[in-house]
């Protein structure tokens, strides 16, 4: 299902952007396995305040919530061949 992603950043719409093969390393704060070919993932961090980004464990339909995202800790964005991470889209305020 994931293998056929031709790009390796791609926009889903509106509220989240995904990046293949990438993860926020050490802010996992919840994991639960959900059923393939559902949005089970997506919606439980969209409902989760908490939420900023998640990565779903390829092969084996595993959701993994984060606390972070690639521009709050780039430090922390790693190389995981196993997932594929998507990202809540940053929210554009006025700058005053």
């Amino acid at each position: 299902m994931f293998i056929n992603i031709a790009t390796q950043q791609c926009e889903t719409g509106g509220d989240l952007y995904s990046i293949y093969q990438m993860m926020p390393k050490g802010h996992t704060y919840q994991t639960f396995e959900f059923t393939p070919g559902t949005l089970e993932c997506k919606e439980a961090c969209l409902s989760d305040d908490r939420c900023q980004s998640y990565n779903v464990v390829m092969f084996i339909a595993i959701c993994e919530l984060n606390n972070q995202t690639k521009e709050a800790r780039p430090e922390d964005f790693v190389v995981d061949k196993d997932r594929y991470f998507m990202a809540k889209r940053p929210q554009q305020g006025n700058r005053t």
